[in-house]
């Protein structure tokens, strides 16, 4: 007799898929790795997606010791331009805004085609060079771009060894 797909008795139900334990590897673990977080706020001009024209360049007190001020700010000033390279004019979206309650929102698909390449440009930027720099290696510092509704911001987190 066939089991049916939705039962609640998972020991006799042959479609349980639970993920098999996975096995540990050898290795001497001083416990959790603590990882320090800084958040670079959005300052400019923000997008219906969240994503900013340009974030904070102030550096930041935490990362003393992690990443080198000069570093710093040239990572977040490429980041900043790659930005406003890529930014739509401010005629594609004040056309975009203007003409939303002839279009039904479909103008805002405009603005936002440029948006999504400066944020596509950065994703990259970020993956493929600025987290591969060597003064970043030791201390696994990684920088990511992150939208929300509120506005967007980039996150450092680097390995905090004080802790």
């Amino acid at each position: 007799m066939a089991q049916p797909l939705l039962s609640s008795d998972t020991t006799s139900n042959p479609y349980n898929t639970t993920a098999p334990s996975v096995p540990q590897c050898n290795r001497i673990d001083d416990g959790p790795t603590k990882r320090g977080v800084v958040f670079l706020t959005a300052q400019g001009l923000r997008a219906a997606s969240g994503i900013s024209s340009n974030y904070n360049n102030t550096y930041p007190v935490e990362l003393t010791g992690i990443v080198k001020e000069k570093r710093f700010k040239n990572d977040i000033q490429q980041i900043n331009h790659a930005l406003a390279d890529y930014w739509p004019c401010p005629t594609c979206f004040i056309g975009g805004y203007v003409c939303i309650p002839c279009t039904l929102g479909l103008s805002l698909l405009c603005p936002n085609i440029c948006v999504s390449g400066a944020e596509k440009y950065v994703q990259h930027l970020i993956q493929d060079q600025i987290n591969y720099r060597m003064e970043y290696q030791d201390k696994h510092v990684k920088w990511s771009l992150h939208r929300s509704c509120g506005g967007g911001y980039i996150k450092i987190e680097w390995d905090d060894v004080t802790s």
